[in-house]
């Protein structure tokens, strides 16, 4: 193999991570502070015996393997392409367990996935609670103070303090307001704050859907935790208690070995997901709004504990902004469903998965069938046979094989049951298509 390749493809588990040739000058970073990498029993999922034995079992093409180490060496994501069941998720797995890198982090790409998703996950009505909740057992105050519409008619809602909300005649002219009333209404409608008067203004503090987003901050959050009942009371928790990294921000934490993300079906994905991609995949960080708001009112230096994806262990952020050192080993499947900007497509190393041929999948069956049944080889030939006409997936035969050998039938039973456990993944190929 070259001299810059650590990925061999055999399954055998060692250091070469450490051998890895330095980064091009333009895919350098270098963020702190350095982090450890996680041991696999650090997450269930990651020891769970169907990841394990996906990652032991994994066969790979000499393509694969080479285009596996050009996307370590260059720093840069890895675009796996292939029809279904072709082992594009398997190949993160494998990798991972061969180079020692680690759980792997698995973001599933659905039509509603978005890039705050992948990032990290804010929880501001959990944070509310928990505001209450210390203001009731410290006795310090109304825990429902500054919450609009509490105790006010019309409080808060749009229109507050216009006429003919509240009270009948409030806000016309000439009408009289108790001064207890007037101040618990200036207070519950957020008076004096941006959007005072809106829903909810002044009373969550930071709503966000993930950074950047415009129009992102309701009213009222100029100030961390403005508006959030007892939200200075001990026990309330502050903004990093209720954030946790998502799979894609976890990746991006400073690391001193890349961690491995797999994106599962990008082509599933909303249209602008790949392109929100591109910028935190070309600068290898990111910030989050919320802590870098408490960042600035902060008496130390603006770090906070977060929980990270797959593991209860907090890590530290330092005022808000996340920036990685070693640049994660990112897997981007696709199904071949839908074309990429190219934009995109020029930052991913691409590699096409093909059908295995019969003696890729003699070795397949052998890898995940320690002792295959007898009929191996005729089945393979079936599955072969019925491939050319249609679509079918390698988990299918592999299901055949593994039910005919431990059902005991005859070589006409055996036969027919495998046809039943090998449809045609598509209409077409049984004539019912266009």
């Amino acid at each position: 193999m070259p001299h810059w390749s650590v990925y061999t493809g055999n399954s055998q588990p060692h250091d070469g991570i450490d051998r890895l040739p330095a980064p091009p000058p333009w895919r350098a970073f270098d963020g702190e502070p350095v982090l450890r990498p996680p041991r696999d029993g650090d997450d269930e999922a990651a020891v769970s015996p169907d990841r394990v034995h996906r990652a032991r079992t994994y066969v790979a093409t000499p393509e694969s393997v080479q285009l596996v180490n050009a996307a370590l060496v260059l720093r840069r994501p890895l675009l796996v392409t292939g029809p279904p069941g072709t082992g594009k998720s398997s190949l993160a797995y494998a990798v991972a367990r061969e180079l020692r890198l680690g759980p792997v982090l698995r973001w599933n790409i659905t039509s509603r996935s978005t890039l705050a998703d992948g990032l990290y996950h804010y929880d501001p009505l959990s944070r509310l609670y928990a505001a209450r909740q210390a203001v009731w057992r410290t006795g310090d105050g109304d825990p429902w103070a500054g919450v609009p519409g509490v105790g006010v008619p019309g409080a808060g809602m749009p229109g507050a303090g216009m006429p003919g909300s509240g009270a009948p005649g409030a806000g016309l002219s000439g009408a009289e307001t108790p001064p207890g009333a007037r101040t618990s209404a200036a207070r519950a409608s957020g008076a004096g704050a941006p959007g005072a008067g809106m829903p909810g203004a002044g009373a969550l503090g930071a709503w966000t859907s993930g950074p950047g987003t415009p129009g992102a901050r309701m009213p009222g959050t100029m100030t961390p935790g403005a508006g959030v009942p007892g939200a200075g009371a001990p026990g309330a928790g502050g903004v990093e208690e209720h954030l946790r990294l998502g799979p894609l921000g976890t990746a991006l934490l400073p690391y001193e070995r890349p961690r491995v993300l797999l994106v599962d079906e990008i082509d599933k994905s909303d249209l602008d997901l790949p392109n929100d991609l591109l910028n935190v995949l070309e600068e290898g960080q990111y910030e989050i709004p919320e802590l870098m708001r408490a960042a600035r009112h902060s008496a130390d230096a603006g770090t906070a504990e977060v929980l990270a994806d797959g593991t209860d262990t907090p890590v530290t952020v330092a005022r808000g902004r996340v920036r990685c050192r070693a640049f994660p080993f990112v897997v981007l499947t696709s199904n071949g469903e839908r074309e990429f900007p190219p934009a995109f497509l020029r930052r991913c190393v691409r590699l096409e998965l093909r059908r295995p041929d019969r003696e890729q999948l003699t070795e397949i069956v052998r890898a995940h069938l320690d002792t295959p049944p007898a009929e191996a080889d005729h089945l393979i030939d079936r599955f072969l046979a019925r491939a050319a006409d249609g679509e079918l997936a390698t988990d299918q035969l592999l299901n055949a094989l593994y039910l005919t050998g431990v059902a005991g039938l005859d070589a006409e039973s055996r036969d027919a049951l495998a046809d039943e456990l090998m449809p045609y993944l598509s209409a077409t190929a049984d004539g019912d298509g266009f």
